[in-house]
């Protein structure tokens, strides 16, 4: 997503420039080498991640308009239809029929078959 999308955007609007800092969560996938080394060559030394280059403050709170905000104002929201909510959600699970719940466990067998037959690897966009 990054390199396909979010990097080429940045630069379209001219918003990928020496003072640009890219900060990210501590999701797993931030992690891996990929997108390190991705970060590292096109932002070297500013961006905000995990360790380095540029750690996030320790016992910091979430330092993102989303968190600090969106997020908050959203649930806000969502939470005052809490009783409409949960109609919904009850009334959606009553529509599962046991046909369905089969279909689910003869794909969750053939991804479990896939799996094995990968060595565990990770499967690349499976059943796209």
């Amino acid at each position: 997503m990054l390199q396909m999308f979010v990097i080429p955007e940045l630069e379209r609007h001219n918003i990928l420039t020496c003072e640009t800092l890219f900060q990210h969560d501590e999701a797993p996938p931030h992690y891996a080498m990929c997108v390190r080394d991705l970060l590292v060559e096109v932002l070297p030394i500013r961006w905000i991640g995990h360790a380095d280059p540029i750690s996030w403050p320790p016992q910091s709170p979430d330092l993102t308009p989303l968190n600090c905000f969106l997020w908050g104002f959203i649930n806000d929201r969502v939470y005052a239809t809490i009783p409409e909510l949960i109609d919904k959600i009850v009334t959606t699970v009553q529509m599962v029929t046991p046909c369905m719940l089969s279909k689910v466990h003869d794909e969750m067998e053939s991804r479990l078959h896939l799996c094995i037959s990968q060595g565990g690897r990770h499967i690349e966009n499976y059943g796209h």
